[in-house]
């Protein structure tokens, strides 16, 4: 019973310091923040777009400095699964610029005693067919 409790603290501290580590992500991206997003990545990050595009951190970077990335993209309801040092998080994101609705996947491993997002992945959700 001990060791269900310890294991159920653990994994909502981890859930906690994911939602966390999440909502500084967004934050960084909607304010266009490189610096404070870049150490947030790890160096084999890897983003595949709405479109199916894939970009790498440096693409990412460069896409968010010059704008290229939306500023108003809004989670709702994450979910954080814990695998080890691995979580993925999978949310619904919308942006009123975009007017879409996209299923965010995201990655995050434990390096250097803290948490970093190693992929993410956003898939269109498209209209219903007529």
């Amino acid at each position: 019973m001990l060791l269900l409790s310890c294991i159920g603290s653990l994994l909502a501290d981890v859930k906690s310091d994911g939602t966390q580590l999440n909502s500084s992500i967004e934050t960084a991206m909607s304010t266009r923040d490189v610096a404070g997003i870049a150490p947030r990545l790890t160096e084999d990050f890897q983003f595949i777009l709405r479109r199916g595009n894939l970009i790498d951190k440096k693409g990412y970077l460069d896409a968010l400095k010059a704008g290229q990335m939306l500023p108003d993209v809004h989670g709702e309801m994450p979910t954080i699964r814990l695998y080890g040092d691995t979580a993925v998080l999978t949310m619904k994101s919308s942006s009123p610029t975009a007017k879409e609705e996209w299923y965010t996947t995201r990655a995050f491993v434990r390096q250097g005693g803290g948490w970093k997002m190693s992929f993410q992945q956003a898939t269109l959700i498209l209209p219903p067919p007529r």
